[in-house]
């Protein structure tokens, strides 16, 4: 501490060198008795006492701190305290320490280039020495699976994939893959008959995928030829199939009853006449064939003859709360199959549906002369006075069996009558195909059409 006082009793105060603000202190040097009182002030000021200097402290290299003498305060030290140390000395205190300790910690890792070089090699060494024990428990972990697989049968692994919580068809693959790859012999393998259905359906949907997948071995699947022969055992007539109703028995046992309800098309096609001799069952097929009712067919008239067919009347199973249809059958007739005939089939299969799970709801067809003709012997009927567009169901007296025309059928001979008609009326107004035609020329005029889906198509059906 310094004090300088000036004439006129002004003063200057220096604390460690540096210019100290008295005011707060009110020093006075006016009178003697102010001047006594003033330095004994002076003298009882407690100042900041500092770090005392030590050796780890000269190590570090810092610009917050002031060396004076053997003690070291912070460049702000705030002088005045009434504890030994200010806070900005306490602050200084505590970054030192930290500093100090990590010097001591850094100096005790520090190794020279030797020791740094052996210790790289022990770690390396116990490095090493782990990898050999993992090594070593994972060749003895395969060849524990090694030996059990060579202990595992064929039944055993099938056993664990039945188990598992694979999907059906994924188990079925895993199975099929297995057991080709332990077959000896590519030839004579034999395949389960739900992967060899599977495989014919991929064939009907797509024979390059089919090829694709079998050359490049990314599913067992058998050769072409051999589908082929599969086809070709199997019974393929005209009539009813006893394995399409068992099979559709089998599905109606895991449907609901909702699902079980549909109605039966019938609907005939033209199809090429043709006569071929079979050798396995010694006769010859494409002539007509109603089943059990070929014989009733051929004495219904004089004019009916064992002729060759040129039809093919197909009946199917459709379901009316879920998106599936099953062909249940298919005759063969020579021209369209008579309306009587054609009545008895329904019912028969009708009957042989509702046997096998089915409920079968209605009977749809299109408006041809040989289904009318059905529609009048089952009693359906329609006129001025009665319409009549159900019965008595055969299977259930407490349902009715419904006919129903089929309605795209019904709107195509709506458009053909207006196509072909000249003066057609409809509640006393003209009606005419030209209107549509006007529409679709003029509606192709704007950007923003009126009716986009109007096409051409529907304007001219023959083109």
């Amino acid at each position: 501490r310094s004090l300088t006082v000036f004439r006129g009793g002004k003063h200057g105060l220096l604390v460690r060198g540096d210019v100290f603000d008295s005011s707060f202190m009110g020093l006075n040097f006016n009178t003697t008795e102010d001047a006594s009182k003033s330095l004994n002030c002076l003298e009882n000021l407690t100042l900041c006492k500092g770090l005392p200097l030590s050796a780890d402290i000269l190590r570090i290299n810092t610009r917050a701190a002031v060396f004076i003498g053997n003690f070291v305060f912070s460049n702000n030290c705030q002088k005045l305290d009434a504890m030994e140390l200010c806070e900005k000395c306490k602050s200084l205190n505590k970054y030192l320490n930290l500093r100090i300790k990590f010097l001591q910690h850094r100096s005790k890792t520090t190794f020279p280039p030797q020791q740094r070089l052996q210790q790289k090699l022990r770690n390396t060494r116990k490095q090493i020495s782990r990898l050999i024990k993992k090594a070593k428990s994972w060749r003895e972990s395969v060849s524990e699976l090694r030996s059990q697989l060579l202990s595992a049968t064929e039944k055993d692994l099938l056993e664990k994939i039945d188990t598992s919580n694979l999907a059906d068809n994924l188990k079925l693959t895993i199975r099929t893959a297995i057991k080709t790859a332990k077959a000896k012999s590519q030839r004579g393998h034999r395949y389960e008959s739900d992967w060899l259905l599977n495989a014919l359906l991929l064939k009907i949907k797509s024979p390059k995928g089919y090829r694709f997948l079998r050359e490049n071995k990314l599913l067992p699947l058998p050769h072409e030829s051999s589908l082929k022969q599969l086809i070709a055992g199997l019974p393929c007539e005209f009539g009813y199939s006893n394995f399409i109703f068992d099979s559709l028995r089998k599905q109606m046992e895991n449907l609901p009853e909702r699902d079980r309800h549909g109605v039966l098309l019938l609907d005939e096609m033209k199809i090429k006449e043709s006569l071929q001799f079979k050798k396995h069952s010694q006769t010859f097929e494409g002539f007509i064939d109603f089943g059990d009712y070929t014989g009733e067919y051929l004495c219904g008239g004089k004019t009916r003859s064992f002729e060759v067919a040129d039809h093919a009347l197909v009946l199917m199973f459709r379901s009316i709360n879920s998106n599936w249809a099953q062909p249940v059958a298919c005759f063969a007739s020579k021209n369209s199959a008579p309306g009587e005939i054609l009545a008895k089939l329904a019912i028969s299969c009708i009957l042989k549906l509702e046997e096998a799970g089915a409920f079968v709801d209605a009977i749809i067809c299109d408006g041809a002369t040989s289904n009318k003709k059905t529609w009048k012997t089952l009693g359906v009927q329609a006129s001025s006075k009665v319409i009549q567009n159900k019965i008595i169901h055969p299977c259930d007296g407490a349902r009715f069996l419904y006919f129903l025309c089929d309605v795209p059928h019904l709107i195509k001979c709506i458009r053909n009558y207006m196509m072909t008609a000249v003066n057609a009326t409809f509640q006393g107004k003209p009606i005419s195909f030209h209107f549509y035609k006007s529409l679709f020329e003029e509606d192709n005029k704007r950007l923003l059409k009126a009716v986009p889906k109007l096409t051409s198509a529907h304007i001219m059906p023959d083109n």
